[in-house]
């Protein structure tokens, strides 16, 4: 199966669509149940979203794992489209990119709370980076291209505004500054 940063990187359209990231996992992984769970405890300074994966035994004994992705209702339309397409890609994750254990959930909790160079697990980078690669997918490299073309061709005056690709990516303005600069594409190549 080809790669979800490949498969979506073609995208020139925006804003993509979480649906269409959605299928594509649910076309990933067989048997499973991807929950939305809007949580009004959930205090948007403290933690956007998380998954909580599990595996549960239903009638005559099939066996499906559920994934739900829990986001505060605090969150506006744009941080939720990036959190909740954060959550997608995790489920994707490999096993031991994921915590596992209770243990681990704890350690992943404090090493969330660090500068992602102080020395973490491989856990702790994937959620460092998460939202990183949620941007990877919600601004793909194609549209990306067009709208860094068609800067380039434009007179000051005519070009794209960070503001103005946000609306049309239906994602926050700090996160398309972050996709506009030369590092980016070399910062792709590092988390994917």
């Amino acid at each position: 199966m080809m790669d979800i940063y490949e498969s979506f990187s073609c995208h020139t359209l925006l804003p993509v669509k979480i649906d269409d990231v959605l299928e594509y996992v649910k076309d990933y992984e067989a048997d499973c149940e991807i929950i939305f769970y809007p949580d009004p405890e959930l205090k948007k300074s403290t933690c956007w979203s998380y998954l909580h994966s599990f595996v549960e035994t239903r009638l005559y004994g099939k066996v499906v794992t559920v994934h739900r992705i829990v986001h505060s209702t605090e969150l506006d339309e744009d941080e939720l489209r990036l959190a909740v397409c954060k959550e997608l890609l995790h489920i994707l994750d490999k096993n031991n990119h994921k915590a596992a254990s209770t243990e681990d959930v704890i350690k992943l909790i404090d090493q969330i709370c660090i500068p992602a160079n102080a020395g973490i697990t491989m856990p702790g980078f994937n959620d460092h980076t998460g939202a990183l690669r949620a941007l990877a997918i919600l601004l793909p490299r194609d549209a990306l291209d067009e709208i860094k073309k068609a800067n380039t061709n434009n007179s000051k005056h005519s070009r794209l505004t960070a503001v103005e690709i946000s609306i049309a990516a239906e994602i926050p303005v700090g996160y398309v500054r972050v996709a506009l600069t030369d590092e980016w594409e070399r910062l792709l190549e590092l988390i994917q």
